[in-house]
């Protein structure tokens, strides 16, 4: 009888951790569409910004794009953590309990690129920080020098540079953090 009740227990944890692994599996694919989109999005405002901008020859308006980029930018940082969090808490908390420490997706090794970094955030932040910059840089021929305009070309700066160092720090989180994090989510929601 002990026999058994173990092993309806282990079938259904085991159950029970595969049907997390599909629900954190569709929330990051969630989470990467989400980023997609404000990458997608980004590059709409920005366009629709800078022409509007550029017609009405107003450097205030373009140097309004930088700002709102760097929201932008966080938004989809926050995304890629969470993915990154999940990432780490499938490997080590339901890869390790059913597959053991060495098998499924999350224990692969990683593919050594040529390039520095990762490209998806080269790319993201090219996006982000690149458009900004731009910005601001076709906005210098429509300034007139006041208070208002280098009020808005130092936020402008400040946006990218915050834009460009928020992207730039996306550690992978320990088993630890990954927990502490999930805890605090459970507790919000």
């Amino acid at each position: 009888m002990a026999v058994e009740n173990q092993q309806s227990l282990s079938t259904e944890m085991s159950m029970f951790l595969v049907s997390e692994y599909t629900a954190l599996r569709t929330e990051i694919l969630k989470r990467i569409e989400l980023q997609h989109q404000l990458l997608s999005l980004t590059l709409v405002v920005f366009g629709t910004i800078l022409s509007f901008g550029l017609q009405s020859h107003s450097s205030s308006i373009v140097l309004l794009y930088p700002v709102l980029a760097f929201f932008l930018s966080s938004s989809w940082t926050y995304h890629g953590r969470a993915v990154r969090a999940i990432v780490v808490y499938i490997r080590d908390q339901i890869e390790a309990k059913i597959l053991g420490n060495n098998l499924g997706w999350e224990h692969r090794p990683p593919r050594r690129f040529k390039l520095p970094g990762r490209l998806d955030l080269l790319a993201a932040r090219g996006i982000f920080a690149g458009t900004s910059a731009l910005a601001t840089l076709l906005a210098i021929p429509l300034a007139k020098i006041d208070v208002t305009n280098i009020l808005l070309f130092a936020t402008a700066i400040v946006s990218i540079i915050s834009s460009i160092t928020i992207m730039r720090f996306l550690p992978i989180p320990t088993t630890e953090k990954v927990s502490s994090l999930l805890s605090n989510q459970t507790a919000k929601g």
